[in-house]
């Protein structure tokens, strides 16, 4: 099966075009994970009257979306094999700043919501 499908590599033609439907995926699996969060946030809390849920919802929705699709950016980067090392270190950096960044706005809207 693995030889008729071939790989994304082969499929896409240019580690560019690779990228890109490598970051739409990524796009794809943060849309999707944050609606699982909003089903499940409303299963767990709809016998419930308060707004919790929604609290949470407003709380988790960009931090993770941010997340997933930053990982995904530079996951995808390493499809694209003339990127020297200094950008890869570089955008490693940045990678830990945005993480770290986004942790500590989501501690500070839980801790501000509570």
């Amino acid at each position: 099966m693995a030889d008729t499908i071939g790989t994304l590599q082969e499929w896409a033609g240019d580690q560019y075009v690779e990228f890109l439907i490598l970051m739409g995926l990524w796009l794809l699996i943060a849309l999707i994970s944050v609606y699982i969060i909003h089903w499940v946030l409303k299963k767990v809390f709809s016998p419930y009257e308060t707004e919790t849920d929604d609290k949470i919802k407003k709380i988790l929705d960009w931090p993770v979306f941010i997340l997933i699709l930053f990982y995904g950016f530079v996951d995808s980067l390493r499809v694209i094999t003339d990127l020297p090392e200094a950008i890869w270190e570089t955008i490693y950096i940045i990678y830990k700043l945005v993480f770290s960044i986004t942790a500590i706005y989501l501690a500070y809207k839980i801790y501000r919501s509570v």
